[in-house]
């Protein structure tokens, strides 16, 4: 990143760029589409979405705690500060 991040923000950002890298995005498509997706989601929506990855109990119940900060309809990661500081360099030859 070109400077520090959250780690609940930048942990949600990657997963979800790898799950779009597995839809057969290009990697500066993926990471676009991630950033837009974290900036836009709401905390309830990002609590249902966590709620069905493959986490253990201790790590989903971190991701509840640090949302449950904000109101079910906030935005918490709209700052550009949460997303904005990652880029992507080079080719796009991913296989997943």
């Amino acid at each position: 990143s070109l400077w520090m991040v959250n780690d609940l923000s930048t942990a949600l950002l990657i997963i979800k760029f790898y799950q779009n890298l597995r839809e057969q995005m290009s990697l500066a498509v993926a990471l676009n589409k991630a950033q837009f997706w974290l900036r836009d989601s709401t905390q309830s929506q990002l609590l249902a979405w966590s709620r069905q990855l493959p986490l253990d109990n201790s790590l989903m119940k971190k991701i509840e705690q640090e949302l449950d900060w904000f109101h079910p309809h906030e935005q918490p990661f709209q700052d550009p500060y949460y997303w904005a500081a990652f880029c992507v360099i080079g080719e796009s030859n991913h296989d997943f």
